[in-house]
């Protein structure tokens, strides 16, 4: 671009010998910018002899939008969506993604996509638990239909439907009737196969899920989202080789990623036991660097904890990394407050641990009286109820928190939530009942061995030797 005069270049090679097949360069006005987006998409089409029906020549030919303004918010939103994509930022910019949009349907109220864009952040940020309240679900909802309203065909906007019906109703048919009439006409739409994929994990289908990641992945063989899914697919079923491969290869996609490769080390330690390799990483970064990347914080946790180093766990708890701070959310000091508890008593200091418990319990309680669906909250209230010593309080919360997860027909949370059962036999000293547990979780996907040898929930058992056992058998590390 130079002022208001943009050349655009487009080349098609052939891969599978390096040939040159067609290039043009066009030089327009940056007014046209659609026009010559169109022009490019009809003329590689032509180059690859395929022939466009007359709808698709009309979606071709329909600008976007009229304001340039407003669609350069929209790529600014992309951007942002690109360099958050596998790392915590997918939750910590959705605000700055819907100040975005807002502003870009400001300018142009007719830009569709930027409307059902705006709906899929706001039910992302309900999703999220970020704001878990009617009146966001109702925002998702006014700027769902205002995006339908406006182009009820666009396949863009179908996708952004299927987050909608995902994650701001839990109604995992109407998102994959979305995401399916997508595929029906354009069986390669990665997003369409990402969003599919989604719906079958909470519906614990692990093989269609990763079939859907798969094909995703042979369409797109760089795509952060898609790389970041299957990774952790690999990795909930121990098949670690193939899950650091993939992690690999998101590393090389955003090599200067904190977040990527912290998590490329922590599976490691997944894999071995052993903290040499994050070590010798986390001596190249700096100091604080746990100030900057909230993965870098939380496996700085784990390995204290590893080493048991509580003084260094308590002040970890109390980091608030700055990739995290656009998601801060009222219960963050509920769930901190729990998180402290148990580092104090894993560390022995049993009557601060319940003043600490004590003292959050009404924190909890009156934020789930205004997000009565928040799962972390549930996950505190479990926890403090087991360090006071209330079984039947803290199982109470249990189930209250398996029965929201299926309320949302997310069975995969739910599975999730069952299992932690085992922290509250830990905490409330139900030896014999944990280690049944304990076992039959390590059966399942999702469960890793090394990683419960740093369940702070779990201090009680750490030096029990049928724990040691158990965590250390190779037969339960393996794929």
């Amino acid at each position: 671009r130079a002022g208001n005069q943009v050349r655009i270049t487009a080349q098609l090679i052939d891969a599978r010998s390096d040939n040159h097949l067609w290039a043009k360069s066009y030089d327009r006005e940056l007014k046209d910018i659609f026009a010559i987006q169109s022009e490019l998409a009809t003329e590689i089409a032509l180059a690859l002899k395929v022939s466009l029906a007359p709808q698709e020549q009309t979606r071709l030919a329909k600008k976007p939008t009229e304001n340039l303004e407003a669609y350069a918010l929209l790529l600014r939103h992309q951007e942002l969506v690109n360099r958050s994509a596998g790392s915590v930022r997918t939750v910590s910019t959705v605000k700055d993604r819907i100040a975005l949009l807002s502003k870009a349907v400001e300018l142009d109220p007719k830009f569709s996509l930027a409307w059902a864009r705006l709906a899929a952040e706001h039910a992302r940020a309900y999703g999220y638990g970020i704001d878990k309240t009617p009146t966001r679900q109702s925002q998702a909802r006014q700027a769902m239909d205002r995006g339908l309203a406006l182009a009820p065909d666009d396949l863009q906007v179908k996708i952004e439907e299927g987050i909608y019906y995902h994650y701001a109703l839990n109604d995992h048919a109407g998102a994959a009737k979305a995401y399916g009439d997508v595929l029906k006409i354009a069986p390669h739409n990665v997003e369409a196969l990402l969003g599919l994929a989604d719906v079958h994990l909470r519906q614990m289908r692990w093989a269609e899920r990763v079939a859907l990641l798969e094909r995703a992945l042979a369409v797109d063989g760089r795509n952060p989202s898609t790389l970041i899914r299957l990774s952790n697919e690999y990795r909930d079923f121990r098949q670690f080789d193939h899950a650091l491969a993939l992690q690999q290869q998101l590393i090389n996609v955003r090599p200067d990623d904190l977040d990527l490769q912290a998590n490329y080390y922590l599976i490691e330690y997944w894999r071995t036991g052993s903290w040499d390799a994050y070590d010798k990483w986390r001596s190249t970064l700096p100091k604080d660097a746990e100030l900057r990347s909230a993965r870098v914080r939380n496996v700085d946790a784990d390995r204290a904890i590893a080493r048991r180093d509580f003084a260094e766990v308590l002040r970890l708890t109390d980091v608030n990394s700055e990739d995290l701070r656009g998601a801060i959310i009222s219960s963050d000091d509920a769930v901190t407050g729990v998180l402290r508890a148990l580092v104090l008593r894993a560390k022995g200091d049993r009557s601060r641990a319940v003043d600490t418990a004590r003292a959050t319990l009404p924190l909890i309680e009156g934020e789930l009286q205004r997000t009565p669906a928040d799962h972390q909250l549930w996950w505190s209230k479990m926890r403090a109820h087991a360090i006071l010593g209330e079984r039947q309080l803290a199982f109470g919360a249990h189930a209250r928190a398996v029965a929201v997860a299926k309320d949302e027909e997310n069975f995969h949370y739910a599975e999730l939530t069952h299992r932690e059962s085992l922290d509250l036999h830990a905490l409330l000293g139900d030896r014999n009942e944990a280690l049944v547990e304990l076992s039959r979780q390590l059966k399942l996907p999702g469960s890793q061995a090394h990683d419960l040898r740093v369940n702070i929930a779990l201090a009680s058992l750490w030096d029990d030797p049928q724990f040691q056992a158990i965590v250390n058998d190779p037969a339960n590390n393996v794929p």
